[in-house]
Order: structure tokens, then sequence, then C-alpha cells
């Protein structure tokens, strides 16, 4: 390519990361953009535009890297935060029965044992247990549920045994409106 092209070639992509810089610096904000914008001005003050071109390939590299890494990231956070729960224990007249998660509907009571994963959000409505809801809070420690207390589907019972009445389904709950 005729070096007159490819300087013009140049000059005009690095418009767009002047222009980013230039607004960060109008935002009273100092990020990268600033950065990348001051390298490339500083390549096109000294005539090196052959630089400016390599700074330029390199930052969008690393864009597409940043978008592959953010979506693989995204999946697989998503992934680990899916209720894989098929079968509920629902609490009927005096016994539990095992149905489908499917045909679960809002104020049924189910009950969830020790080590299970709590599939819905709901109301404990008997019943003691420990809940480590890390995957909701970050809160490492687990937080003791007793009647009138609310759990979280993802949240998973540690020692105890409640029963729950269910508020919200699978797919409206707290977890699934974060993934």
């Amino acid at each position: 390519m005729p070096n007159p092209i490819a300087t013009a070639l140049t000059i005009y992509n690095g418009a767009k990361y002047i222009k980013n810089g230039l607004k960060a610096l109008s935002e009273c904000k100092l990020n990268v953009d600033v950065l990348d914008s001051a390298s490339i001005v500083a390549c096109f003050a000294r005539k090196n535009f052959k630089t400016a071109s390599t700074v330029m390939f390199l930052l969008s590299i690393s864009g597409l890297l940043e978008k592959y890494t953010r979506e693989r990231t995204k999946a697989v956070l998503t992934d680990s935060l899916v209720i894989k729960t098929d079968k509920v224990w629902l609490v009927t007249s005096g016994e539990d029965v095992e149905i489908p998660i499917t045909e679960l509907q809002v104020g049924d009571e189910i009950r969830i044992h020790t080590g299970n994963v709590i599939p819905i959000d709901g109301i404990v409505t008997d019943g003691e247990a420990t809940v480590n809801e890390a995957s909701i809070t970050g809160e490492s420690l687990p937080v003791m549920k007793v009647a009138d207390t609310s759990v979280y589907a993802g949240t998973v019972i540690e020692e105890g045994s409640v029963v729950v009445k269910v508020r919200e389904l699978s797919s409206n709950t707290k977890i699934s409106k974060i993934i």
C-alpha cells in the first residue's frame, strides 16, 4: 500500500481511540482509553505511523480476547448457577409425595433436606436448617433458617430440614434474575 494512503488510514483508524480518550477526559475519568489515545497521539506526533498501527492492532486483538473471556466466563457462571433439580418432595396432608418440579405451583409446600439445593424462592413454614447462601450473597458462613424466614433458589441446606412455601418458581427466582 502506498505510504500516503497507509498514513491516512492509520490516522483515520486512530481517530476512534483518540475520540474515546477525549470523551473520558471530558468526564474527568483517567482510564485505559486515555492511555490508549495518549500512546497513539505520541506515535502520531513523532510521525511513527507504523508503531501507531501496531498499537491499534494490539488493542483490537486485546478487545477480541476480552470479549471472548467475558462471554466464556458468563457461560461458565450461568452453567454453575443453574438449578439442576428435577423432582421435589411436595408436602400433602400427612405425607410427602415426590413430584416433577415442573408440576410445582406458587403456594405449594415442599420439604427440603440436608445437602439439597433449594430449587425455588420461598418462605420457611416449618423446621430449622442452616443454609449456605454464598451463591446469592457471597457470605461464607451458613445462615439459620426458621419459620417465617425467606430462602432462595440456588442455596444449599447444610444441616436440618425445612418445609418451604413456594413464593417464586424456578424461572422467576432471584438467582435466575442474576443469571
